[in-house]
């Protein structure tokens, strides 16, 4: 009989845990704690990281042992939802689906250099150890309804060092306004011959044409035609540059990349009831006395929604429901995907007026992960 046995070692947030087949380690992933936003609600999310078997052992079933015992623990432990990014074609087996699609600003240097001629009173600088506290903030501020964004906390956030691939380091510059103010940040790829940039933010939008234009610098010394900003589409800056000419690109992938599935699913919806009850209140259903029922493979939850107010109880009338996987619960839930969207899904039926609450409770958003927080 083989030995097997699946070993757990935990440092901080990080839970590192591996198969041994007769005492070799043989495959293995780390799980990691945090706090990530689904508009302005806060859920416990699981990133899957590192995944690996060794070579000679693949094909046998370890990996998946490991990912399916993951998720258990996750279940277990109170986790609400799990992401990963992962390659194409292996994870929607363990119930993760797409629920990001990356986004690219391209915009010429020739065209980001007009920039210059909307310079505010604003000096750029190179980033020290003390912006730390002002960049939590800032970012938290800037992010704080932004779905899929994680919270970033000093003590488990030490800074961006992570540029657009895990091959390369970022370089973080400092916008500051009277008296070295702290006014926002950008980071960027350290490279020779691109620009890409990772993340930006500012406290005052008059500081984007310093910041574009210090893009546009960087572009010429290392002469490029063009500069590359990794950003949702919705986000300030990227509204900023459509004046100058820019294009826009975003990539729905079938499978693979920022992936996502609810581990658990009444908890889950417990701490988004104050989301969608502000969502309820400023639509056609805020008068409304009705409930809705969500059945899916992992377990069924009612809502009520009374008084333009959404809460979670025991049983409900089932005349308005909706039978859904948990992947595309998951899409939905993150704005990924609309509910009308799964009219064509299979195995989503819809009953009474299912469609009309679920585009009400879960509107088509942006869910992003900046490119530092990529696990």
């Amino acid at each position: 009989m083989t030995l097997m046995e699946l070993i757990a070692t935990t440092e901080g947030p990080r839970c590192h845990r591996a198969l041994y087949v007769e005492g070799k380690k043989v495959s293995w992933l780390t799980l990691i704690d945090y706090s990530q936003r689904i508009g302005g609600a806060v859920v416990r999310m699981g990133g899957i990281a590192g995944v690996g078997t060794e070579p000679s052992e693949r094909m046998k079933g370890y990996s998946r042992r490991v990912i399916e015992d993951t998720i258990r623990f996750m279940q277990n432990e109170g986790y609400d939802v799990s992401w990963l990014f992962g390659i194409r074609d292996f994870y929607p087996k363990f119930g993760y689906a797409v629920c990001m699609a990356p986004t690219t600003l391209t915009i010429a240097t020739r065209d980001a250099e007009r920039a210059k001629d909307a310079l505010g009173c604003f000096s750029v600088r190179p980033y020290a150890e003390g912006d730390l506290d002002a960049l939590i903030e800032l970012y938290n501020s800037a992010n704080q309804s932004r779905t899929g964004t994680l919270v970033r906390e000093r003590g488990r956030f030490s800074g961006i060092s992570k540029g657009s691939r895990w091959s390369i380091d970022a370089h973080v510059i400092v916008v500051t306004g009277p008296e070295d103010s702290f006014v926002g940040y950008a980071a960027y790829d350290k490279n020779e011959t691109e620009v890409i940039v990772t993340e930006v933010e500012s406290l005052d939008l008059h500081a984007y044409p310093n910041l574009l234009y210090e893009f546009a610098k960087l572009a010429i010394e290392r002469r490029t035609g063009s500069i590359s900003i990794l950003l949702p589409p919705d986000h300030p800056f990227a509204e900023f540059c459509h004046r100058y000419e820019c294009t826009v690109t975003t990539n729905y992938a079938r499978c693979g990349g920022g992936m996502g599935r609810i581990i658990n699913l009444r908890s889950l919806f417990e701490k988004i009831a104050g989301e969608l009850s502000r969502r309820l209140a400023v639509s056609e259903h805020r008068d409304a006395d009705t409930c809705l029922w969500i059945s899916t493979d992992i377990g069924e939850i009612a809502l009520l929604l009374r008084n333009g107010e959404v809460r979670i109880v025991d049983e409900c009338d089932r005349a308005n429901s909706v039978q859904i996987p948990q992947p595309r619960l998951a899409q939905l839930v993150y704005g990924y995907r609309s509910a009308r969207d799964m009219l064509t899904e299979p195995g989503v039926v819809f009953s009474g007026a299912a469609l009309s609450i679920l585009e009400t409770l879960f509107p088509p958003q942006n869910p992003y992960v900046w490119a530092a927080d990529h696990f």
